[in-house]
Parts: structure tokens; sequence; C-alpha cells
């Protein structure tokens, strides 16, 4: 009799976790069918909101100007700068610095901590570092962004950032980039 209930309660938990799984494999369907449609809507940008040119105010802080004229200040907090764009992409990217803090809250460093990508009223792409952004630029039109990046004083790694799927998709360990992939060099 003992076996027999835990044979039904074994059917019973197993039949419940094939519904749970079917059920998640239903919801992820719906939810990757989301995300392919608003990932196939970003690349279609209405012609009012496509970047035309943008520039860094008195206050470091980054303004975009649209194809329609529209001015928006992108940026709240300034500690931006090395602005570049890439017009045929409608695409634009920055330089944003960290702070060291001290124990009363008083800024007492700023680093060049990380990338931030903006294109054409998206959402923001950030790229962290590792401790200071040497220098960067876009590659392959706007899709990868290429940049050196490492410690205040020490040599520098150069990497190259895939912007569609959020990742390093190549680095480069020398203490020159002419010694490093095509993507590497001028930085």
């Amino acid at each position: 009799m003992l076996a027999d209930y835990h044979s039904r309660w074994t059917n019973r938990e197993h039949s419940m976790k094939m519904h749970l799984f079917a059920a998640f494999l239903i919801v992820g369907c719906f939810v990757n069918q989301a995300c392919a449609q608003a990932m196939s809507d970003r690349t279609q940008v209405p012609e009012s909101k496509r970047v035309e040119k943008s520039f860094l105010d008195s206050k470091e802080n980054v303004h975009i100007i649209y194809s329609s004229g529209e001015d928006v200040q992108i940026t709240r907090d300034g500690r931006c700068e090395d602005l570049k764009d890439d017009k045929n992409e409608h695409i634009v990217g920055w330089v944003h610095r960290g702070t060291v803090e001290d124990e009363k809250g008083r800024v007492i460093e700023e680093f060049r901590a990380e990338i931030v990508v903006y294109q054409s009223g998206h959402d923001r792409k950030v790229i962290p570092g590792d401790m200071t952004i040497w220098k960067w630029k876009f590659w392959e039109s706007g899709k990868k962004i290429a940049f050196g990046t490492g410690p205040t004083h020490g040599n520098c790694i150069f990497k190259l950032y895939d912007l569609e799927s959020g990742h390093v998709i190549d680095e480069c360990n020398k203490s020159d980039s002419t010694d490093c992939p095509v993507w590497a060099k001028d930085l």
C-alpha cells in the first residue's frame, strides 16, 4: 500500500512538473516573440527620431538634435566627454566618468568609467571599462565598439564589443595596438 501511494504521488509530482514545464515553454515562446517584435521595431526608426547631430553643453551633458529639429538633453549629471557620432547609422556615444568619494561623500577622483551608446531614441547601452576607458571608436557602421581599457597606470587591453549581443567578442592584450587585429588600430 505504501508503494502504491508513493507511485501515485510520484506520478502526480511528475505530471505537475510536466505541466509547469509546458507553461514555461508557452510563456517563453510569447516572450521571445514579443522580444523579437521589439527588436525588429527598433530597426525601423521614424524619420523624426533620427539623430542628426550631438553636442556637449557647458555642464558636460549630452544633447541630441533629431532630424525634426528637436534638441533633447540626454544626460543630467554631467561627467560626459569624448562624444562621437555616426550620422549614417544615427548613433551617438560618449565616455561617462565615474567617481571615487571619501567617507563624507565628497568626490576625490574621477575616472573614465564606461562608454554609453544611444541610438535614435532607443535604450542606452552601457559598456563598462576595466578601471579606465582610454580610447574608443565605432566599428562596422556602429554595430560594434572598439575600445582600449585598463588601469590608470599600466597596460591597456583592446576590446571589441558587439552592440547587438551585448558581449565582448574579441580582445587583444598587447602593449601596442599595432600588434592587434585591424579593429584595434588607431586606439
